[in-house]
């Protein structure tokens, strides 16, 4: 393997990897002459020798997520938000918010730095997958993991070592930690409706299918 590349999926915990699992180790993969990618790039950087880590969020969670990340960031809106905004939101882009992180998997940008979250790029916008052919795509991830706790980052981590047989004395702990939590969104999920978070599964059904079929190849250790 040449290459490390966290296939890092918009809103699925980037910032958490980054810091408790790639940022750690990314002296001793260059020890070894393994580059470390990370990038919202989908399968772009994927080769035969490439190795790939992916994290997958709750699909529901993941678009409220997208949404507040659109609106206090790109929108500079701090105002609080109503289920009927949301709701509009969706509707306006409903076609990219669809089964997201599968589209990741397929997806490849025209050029190397793809328009941020990929709502302006058409060829996001036509990615038609079905369920089988993204539990086939998810196949060729080395490590997929959906819970993020420091057991898991730990676990990950010596999978890794013993993966590319790093030197451990090179790990290092000592970064800041960044999990880019927006208090927003996490409020919005927490009082939305059984009805709203049911269409949201609704709306992406094979990530949803994904995220809670158990019998998936999930990391654990």
């Amino acid at each position: 393997m040449t290459s490390l590349y966290h296939l890092h999926t918009p809103k699925t915990g980037g910032h958490w990897v980054d810091s408790k699992i790639l940022v750690p180790i990314e002296k001793a993969l260059s020890n070894v002459g393994v580059d470390l990618i990370i990038d919202h790039a989908g399968w772009y950087h994927v080769e035969d020798d490439t190795y790939i880590t992916m994290s997958w969020r709750d699909p529901a969670q993941r678009t409220v997520s997208h949404f507040f990340h659109h609106k206090n960031k790109f929108m500079r809106d701090d105002s609080p938000t109503t289920e009927k905004e949301f709701l509009s939101w969706i509707k306006d882009n409903k076609k990219f918010m669809q089964d997201y992180q599968s589209k990741n998997l397929f997806y490849i940008p025209g050029e190397e730095n793809p328009p941020f979250f990929y709502i302006q790029d058409k060829a996001f916008l036509l990615i038609d997958i079905n369920l089988n052919e993204a539990k086939e795509r998810l196949s060729r991830i080395n490590i997929l993991f959906k819970e993020m706790t420091d057991a898991s980052a730990n676990a990950i981590i010596k999978k890794i070592v013993e993966d590319f047989n790093l030197d451990e004395s090179l790990i290092s702990f000592d970064n800041e930690i960044n999990i880019n939590d927006n208090d927003n969104s996490k409020v919005f999920w927490e009082n939305i409706s059984d009805g709203l978070k049911e269409y949201l599964y609704e709306l992406s059904p094979i990530d949803t299918e994904i995220y809670f079929d158990n019998s998936n190849n999930w990391f654990t250790r």
